[in-house]
């Protein structure tokens, strides 16, 4: 024979306390991480534009190696854009307001124009800069640097 006591009655489960304190938990974290992720976008227009300058460089430099002539990177911040020229074709175009909804900058605002060899260095003759230079690439708060070196490598800056 069973005997029935209060144990008898209770069911496994949660209770309405519980769940509401579980949710209240819930509901403080996320207050707390929506800020930072409501950032994050921005933050990343203006790195990606950074990052998307130092590959543009590197394909220029490699298609001047594989085309043996002379390839043309220009970044121009009047019009918010970067491409790759080959002679007088555009090969690939960056257009960071739009893109990226992220401004870029040079120094005095001017065009930069590098100028790779068939060995993949830039050429300082043709170049519209003083290498190295310093590039800059903004949205919002965030602002992140590429640098030409004078060889014509791209790389990060602080």
């Amino acid at each position: 024979m069973r005997l029935l006591g209060s144990s008898a009655w209770q069911r496994a489960g949660f209770t309405v306390i519980e769940l509401v304190i579980v949710l209240v938990i819930a509901g403080v974290i996320m207050s707390v991480m929506l800020p930072a992720f409501s950032r994050l976008p921005v933050q990343r227009g203006a790195a990606n534009a950074r990052d998307s300058i130092i590959m543009l460089a590197a394909r220029a430099r490699a298609l001047a190696m594989e085309r043996g002539t002379i390839v043309h990177l220009e970044i121009d911040p009047a019009t918010q854009r970067s491409w790759v020229r080959v002679g007088a074709d555009t090969v690939q175009i960056y257009e960071y307001a739009g893109e990226y909804q992220a401004t870029i900058g040079t120094p005095g605002n001017v065009k930069v124009t590098v100028c790779y060899t068939s060995r993949g260095l830039a050429l300082p003759s043709c170049s519209s800069a003083e290498l190295p230079v310093v590039i800059s690439f903004s949205r919002g708060l965030y602002t992140y640097n590429a640098r030409i070196q004078r060889l014509g490598r791209v790389e990060r800056a602080s």
